[in-house]
């Protein structure tokens, strides 16, 4: 559940790195709508890279695609584990 919040949070400070190395502020829904989008665009881009691997004519490309495949599995893994 997302809660809105009860008032608006001005920046203090310019604090780049706080997040991997302090306090972890709320992902605010454009984050959340953009990771969604990110999943939802790997999993199509693997689905296609796939299929091309299935019919490539050479087995350098088909290599290449597969290869790629398990990198957009990685990238499925990580933004569904956010």
């Amino acid at each position: 559940m997302i809660v809105p919040p009860d008032r608006p949070d001005f920046v203090q400070h310019e604090h780049f790195l706080e997040g991997w190395f302090g306090d972890q502020r709320p992902l605010s829904t454009i984050e959340i709508a953009d990771i969604y989008f990110n999943l939802k665009k790997s999993i199509f881009a693997k689905a296609v890279t796939l299929a091309f691997s299935q019919i490539a004519p050479s087995e350098n490309v088909r290599k290449f695609l597969i290869e790629a495949v398990q990198v957009k599995n990685k990238y499925i893994t990580e933004f569904h584990e956010v």
